[in-house]
């Protein structure tokens, strides 16, 4: 089961992991709340929901559930959540070139979903290649 204590995550010097699952909206139309938590037809349980754009129908129908939410612009902006003082950026550029996004002032981490590690990052800008992600924290 996820560990979903956002703020121990930022202050705590070891980090727990992050599970999480992608559902399509055949999943979610099927899915429901219990005991606070987002059941899948599987019958898989998650702590919170994401979505990448706000969706109020969402919200409604699965009351109880931590949702959130962040914007992805049609310039590709990063997705931006926050949680207290620290702000979780996804960064995605699906293209046939690299392109450089600068983070601007403050504190970051890289965070990789797919060791689970995460690292100071002291560069002032990303640079991402064709088709790759990263996700970002500015504490």
């Amino acid at each position: 089961m996820p560990d979903l204590d956002y703020q121990k995550w930022i202050v705590s010097p070891t980090r727990a992991s992050i599970d999480y699952d992608y559902v399509n909206d055949d999943v979610l139309s099927k899915s429901k709340v219990q005991h606070g938590k987002l059941v899948v037809p599987s019958g898989a349980e998650y702590e919170a929901l994401v979505l990448p754009v706000d969706n109020p129908e969402l919200r409604k129908r699965f009351s109880g559930v931590p949702i959130l939410t962040g914007d992805i612009a049609p310039d590709q902006a990063p997705g931006r959540w926050k949680f207290g003082d620290a702000e979780f950026r996804f960064y995605f550029y699906d293209t046939d070139f690299s392109k450089g996004y600068a983070l601007g002032p403050g504190s970051f981490e890289r965070w990789d979903a797919t060791t689970g590690q995460v690292t100071a990052y002291t560069q002032s800008g990303i640079e991402l290649a064709p088709g790759k992600a990263a996700l970002i924290l500015k504490k």
